[in-house]
């Protein structure tokens, strides 16, 4: 299912393995700890714009740190590890023939391509088989690669006195929201997608 940028959902909250996901996106409430940026004021890698009109739960700005910047990419099903290079390439990139397995109803891009044909380009990517494509930390890489250098489709990040450019997310300090969620419950949150590029999202 994709979100609207921002958007609000009511879910029922259960215990998920995190998929893939093809944009930047990040949710705004509760923070997550990769909002933590904001802290010192960064909203936004330099010369980026997007974030800057996004909302809050309250109606108020995101002020969302480089939240949206925390990502794996050229991570793709059936492959045993991210190559963190090939983000836009739609082609079975480890070569083991992997096959998509989501229902195609529940594609969110491409979705007059006949499913599994030349035509349905993303069927390599990771939210057409949950599950099944790595990822390279279950918290992102600050800028999408496990390198220093900024590099190109966005993956940018601005260094703080918290991250750098490269970092594993699972390395940032929890951040304690005094949200507390329970399994089988509902919980009111606030997604905002950066970059839609299709996929699918879960919450754990």
């Amino acid at each position: 299912f994709f979100f609207g940028p921002p958007a609000m959902l009511r879910l029922l909250v259960m215990a998920a393995l995190t998929v893939g996901a093809l944009g930047h996106g990040a949710i705004v409430s509760p923070r997550s700890r990769n909002s933590i940026d904001y802290l010192v004021g960064v909203n936004v890698p330099e010369h980026w714009l997007g974030d800057r009109d996004c909302t809050n739960i309250t109606g108020g700005p995101c002020n969302n740190g480089q939240a949206a910047f925390w990502y794996s990419q050229g991570c793709f099903i059936g492959c045993p590890l991210c190559d963190h290079l090939s983000g836009r390439r739609q082609v079975d990139l480890c070569g083991l023939g992997a096959n998509a397995t989501l229902d195609p109803r529940l594609r969110t891009v491409n979705l007059d391509a006949p499913a599994g044909s030349e035509l349905d380009i993303y069927r390599h990517n990771p939210w057409r088989a949950p599950g099944t494509a790595p990822v390279a930390d279950a918290c992102g890489l600050a800028g999408g690669t496990p390198w220093p250098q900024e590099v190109a489709e966005a993956g940018v990040y601005t260094t703080t006195k918290f991250a750098h450019h490269g970092m594993r997310g699972t390395a940032l300090p929890p951040m304690d929201t005094g949200v507390r969620w329970r399994v089988g419950g509902e919980a009111e949150v606030t997604w905002q997608v950066e970059n839609n590029h299709g996929g699918g999202y879960s919450y754990r």
